[in-house]
């Protein structure tokens, strides 16, 4: 793995070279004037697309943001380029109510409406285009997908809130859905970039047409960063004297995706694509306090090496009547190697490998206009993912192994067969929408769930919606939790009300939601041993918050702002989750330079009131509070032809040192990301 990471360096240095060189060659474009109508802006949205902006993730109809029944974000490429965003975690971080926090392996779990807790990361589904892609042993996919490349994707849609009704016990907290690269436009898109920081990233865009009725999309992209060599605080849990450590954080990414879709002769609508995704870390942060103290003290840190693959396939026909039907199958495996010191616990390094592969196939109708003033969405769908290994590997100091310990999972498979109607009527000229349906899901290990889904939406004029939503979503226990407890454990359950309002006007768009979640039966580590632990559900747990959102484009000048205020608790155990901000506050402000073809945008992020992370039970009971979040970036966008563009980057420009609360509650947080600077190129042809 050092040898990666030392060729990840010196790919990074000559990206940097390469750039800054480029920007010398180019820069008497920088500074000349070109007529606004002779370069497009790729930056950011007009006032038309932001306020025409549809999803597909509630639904699986295009809708517009008015029109669905979730709380829903859409996150473009124009959003996360002009932030300067480098992984996918940094693209969902500047939603309200959610947090990205680090986590061992080198990735990011996101937390979402105040459960900042490690619990919370097996309740959010991720999707690939569309396919679920959480394990089974850990019920995640963020804590083995460290980074989705964004020079593969063409957008990302995020549910806030259940999504069971849709897409099963996965989407319990959540649902992340990448969509890949497609164009319907022959294109080649080439992109560099390199940082102060060590960061480096490449990547490659490619569409072309094969025949008249079918396309190739391909897209593969790097990115990758050296040695940060960030420094942490801790308590040795013997002398109780306060050392010092450090982690170098370095990762390497690697994503690429190919596509095939088009048209028979017989009109039937047809897509193959594959994906692979690989994630290898070194030195991010380790196991915390999760077992009551700081027992790594000066080497808490962790590694990981995962690899993810998939292929999936789809034919689509029109049956007439307004009635789409699509028959689609898909293939997924992944292998996870991780690497974690466990200090005072017992040998040198700890070692957790697993294997899963999952396939599946469904079948799916939907019919977008009929007399009954119903679109409606109908699906069947059969599912099997298998655990091929589960080992623990405790590694002595000189290498030798201590022994491997197999988890009684190992070998085990689990078969879902389910079945879920979505509808959506309308009354009163459209001005009345009744949105209700559910899902039934039958496992092979634990019996039938259902996941019901109502919802109200009035439209008191065309560009306005007062929305009630309810939802209610279940998670089974996932198959480390299974081999690693004693007792019979029963699915979580979590109920959701919330009421939205939304209002569009010529110059700007507001949403404002009130959301109370009743999370049951959450299953916790309760009783922790050296290897596996022991799991039990515990009481209620409540998340109650406000959430605003506003944005407003005028001629030169555009602002994008949004603020959660949130408080949660565990009513049983009796404590309140401090690792979750009860505040967080993003704002992007953009100007526009038209005689200069650029833009600059500023984006800032406050994170306030938390504490380095949240109680664990029988294990941290308290935790101290850590300063507020703030950072500042600043991104400087230019086209300088219908080719070339260019992005200068600040990270951080106020060189603040932040912390992150810890989802493994360690001493202090987790320090953040300090002052960068890169420079990206990009060519289109």
């Amino acid at each position: 793995m050092k040898n990666i990471f030392v060729w990840c360096q010196k790919v990074t240095s000559l990206t940097a070279r390469f750039l800054v060189v480029s920007a010398l060659i180019f820069f008497n474009p920088l500074c000349s004037s070109q007529p606004e109508k002779d370069i497009a802006y790729l930056f950011s949205l007009t006032l038309e697309e932001l306020l025409e902006v549809e999803v597909t993730i509630a639904s699986l109809f295009p809708e517009s943001e008015l029109e669905v029944a979730s709380t829903v974000t859409l996150i473009t490429p124009n959003d996360w380029r002009s932030r300067g965003d480098r992984r996918s975690s940094d693209a969902l971080s500047h939603q309200p109510s959610v947090l990205a926090l680090p986590i061992y392996g080198g990735g990011h779990v996101f937390s979402t409406r105040g459960y900042a807790h490690l619990s919370q990361s097996r309740g959010i589904a991720t999707l690939i285009d569309g396919v679920a892609v959480n394990d089974v042993f850990f019920g995640s996919a963020q804590l083995r997908m460290g980074n989705w490349n964004l020079g593969t994707l063409d957008r990302i849609e995020m549910i806030r809130g259940p999504g069971s009704a849709i897409y099963g016990a996965a989407a319990f907290h959540g649902v992340v859905s990448y969509h890949t690269f497609e164009s319907q436009q022959d294109i080649t898109w080439l992109h560099a970039q390199g940082a102060s920081n060590a960061y480096g990233e490449s990547s490659l865009r490619y569409s072309v047409g094969l025949t008249d009725n079918s396309r190739l999309n391909l897209a593969v992209s790097t990115s990758g960063q050296g040695a940060q060599d960030n420094k942490y605080g801790f308590t040795d849990p013997v002398s109780g004297v306060e050392g010092q450590g450090q982690r170098n954080n370095e990762y390497l990414s690697q994503t690429a995706v190919i596509k095939v879709q088009g048209k028979t002769h017989a009109g039937y609508g047809y897509r193959v694509g594959f994906y692979h995704d690989q994630f290898d870390a070194q030195q991010a942060v380790g196991l915390g306090r999760i077992y009551g103290a700081s027992q790594a003290k000066a080497q808490d840190d962790s590694g990981g090496d995962t690899t993810f693959d998939m292929v999936s396939g789809a034919i689509t026909n029109d049956l007439g009547a307004h009635i789409a039907a699509e028959l689609s199958a898909y293939y997924w495996q992944d292998y996870v190697w991780g690497e974690t010191n466990p200090g005072n616990l017992g040998g040198d390094r700890w070692i957790l490998v697993t294997k899963d592969h999952n396939s599946g196939v469904k079948l799916s109708f939907k019919q977008s206009k009929n007399d009954w003033q119903t679109k409606w969405v109908a699906q069947l769908q059969l599912d099997r993912i298998k655990l091929d290994e589960a080992e623990f590997d405790t590694l002595l100091s000189d290498g030798s192994s201590a022994g491997v310990f197999a988890y009684s999972t190992q070998g085990r498979a689990r078969t879902t067969k389910s079945v879920a109607l979505q509808a959506d009527t309308a009354f009163y000229n459209d001005a009345l929408h009744l949105v209700y349906g559910g899902r039934l899901d039958s496992y092979s290990d634990f019996g039938d769930q259902q996941s019901p889904r109502v919802g109200i939406i009035y439209h008191p004029d065309k560009k306005s919606a007062v929305k009630v939503l309810y939802g209610e979503a279940f998670r089974p226990p996932n198959f480390l939790e299974l081999a690693s407890t004693t007792t019979d454990l029963q699915p979580e359950l979590i109920t959701t009300y919330e009421l939205v309002y939304m209002k569009q006007f010529t110059h700007w768009k507001t949403e404002w939601v009130l959301f109370d979640s009743r999370w049951h039966d959450r299953i916790v580590l309760n009783d922790f041993s050296v290897a596996t632990g022991d799991f039990a559900n515990i009481g209620v747990n409540q998340s109650r918050g406000l959430e605003v959102l506003f944005n407003w484009v005028g001629d030169t000048w555009s602002s994008a702002f949004n603020l959660s205020y949130v408080k949660s608790e565990d009513l049983e155990a009796n404590f309140v989750y401090q690792g979750f901000p009860k505040l967080i506050f993003n704002w992007d402000l953009t100007h526009q330079l038209p005689q200069f073809n650029a833009e600059i945008t500023m984006s800032n992020q406050v994170l306030h009131d938390m504490h380095e992370g949240s109680i664990i039970v029988n294990a941290v009971e308290n935790t101290q509070k850590i300063k507020d979040y703030w950072r500042t970036d600043v991104t400087f966008s230019q086209n300088w032809s219908d080719q070339w563009q260019m992005r200068f980057s600040i990270r951080n420009a106020l060189d603040r040192r932040n912390y992150l609360p810890s989802i493994v509650s360690s001493e202090n947080g987790v320090l953040a990301e300090g002052l960068s600077i890169s420079l990206a190129l990009d060519y289109k042809m």
